[in-house]
């Protein structure tokens, strides 16, 4: 569940929604359900993209995530690619400071003697994602494509959560669809090798990443 602010009021400035309550609510009642029926699925975690606007929020996932049921809290940094409402002066991408470090390390220790997960997109450390990478491919470090399936409500399954944003032929990214094809014949599919630029892993995908 993508939640970029722990605040009523920086979810409606970054969001551009005012729905926090609204989505905090919807997730309560899904932990309530699976409660209900001692359901371990879904799994619920909370994705958090790190914005100047928002870096002194991160500490407040500890308690939403447990508040929600949440298996653990992900960040994922604002790579600005001149495409969409985002803003080059928000993103932290390859600027890690001295703050930036002290919230994460704050909000790792939290999550730890909660038992929560906490990582960044790709698997990799929170720090990492802030650090500075390749400039020119600020998206190589990421190791989702080859461990993970990303899946639209439609059923589409795309290389990653960036590719509907960073072209204009969304037809030419779906490998597949779920809803015609089970995930093995998606993974080793056609579609899907062509898309590598290396091999894909010689495993399935550990889970699934959904759209909602």
């Amino acid at each position: 569940m993508s939640l970029d602010a722990t605040t009523a009021e920086t979810y409606a400035r970054v969001r551009g929604a005012d729905a926090f309550e609204k989505v905090l609510g919807n997730l309560d009642r899904l932990s309530a359900h699976k409660r209900e029926r001692g359901a371990m699925d879904p799994r619920v975690s909370l994705w958090f993209t790190v914005l100047k606007d928002n870096i002194e929020e991160i500490p407040g996932l500890v308690p939403l995530a447990t508040r929600v049921g949440a298996s653990g809290i992900y960040l994922q940094r604002l790579v600005y690619n001149g495409l969409g409402l985002a803003t080059e002066e928000q993103s932290l991408h390859a600027r890690l400071g001295w703050r930036e470090a002290e919230l994460i390390r704050v909000t790792r220790d939290a999550a730890a003697a909660a038992r929560l997960d906490f990582n960044a997109s790709g698997a990799t450390a929170p720090e990492i994602s802030l650090t500075p990478s390749h400039e020119e491919r600020p998206w190589s470090a990421c190791r989702r494509p080859w461990t993970l399936a990303y899946v639209t409500v439609h059923g589409n399954v795309l290389p990653c959560c960036i590719a509907p944003w960073i072209t204009g032929h969304y037809d030419g990214i779906i490998l597949g669809n779920l809803y015609r094809q089970s995930i093995e014949e998606i993974w080793w599919g056609h579609a899907t090798k062509a898309s590598d630029a290396t091999s894909r892993p010689t495993r399935r995908p550990s889970r699934a990443s959904g759209a909602a």
